[in-house]
């Protein structure tokens, strides 16, 4: 009597079995959720390592540009505003009612 009572508390009457198939169903299921996609997946691209890295890479991407890439760039920012500055002086000076169209027009052309 006292061997099979010491037999049914040791196994728990297969109590031990399910307990650890569930415990170790539900820490698989966490492990996913908080390990592989909030971890791995959301910090490391968004948060700190993940910013330094995404700023190296833009910075290594940048070593290839060449000056004249800039330059040029540059180049039509400041024609854009140079004729953005004569439109509004024709409309100050002629009072030309179609200024918006013409800008308008202009993005257009060149975009």
């Amino acid at each position: 009597m006292k061997n099979k009572m010491y037999k049914f508390f040791y196994n728990g009457a297969f109590f031990n079995f399910f307990y650890n198939k569930i415990l170790t169903f539900l820490i698989k299921i966490f492990y996913i959720i908080n390990i592989k996609y909030i971890e791995k997946g959301f910090l490391e691209l968004y948060g700190p390592v993940g910013l330094y890295l995404n700023f190296k890479n833009i910075n290594l991407r940048s070593k290839f540009w060449t000056s004249s890439y800039i330059y040029i760039t540059l180049f039509f920012i400041f024609v854009l505003l140079i004729f953005l500055l004569f439109l509004i002086y024709l409309n100050y000076i002629v009072n030309l009612n179609m200024i918006f169209f013409i800008i308008f027009i202009y993005y257009i052309l060149i975009f």
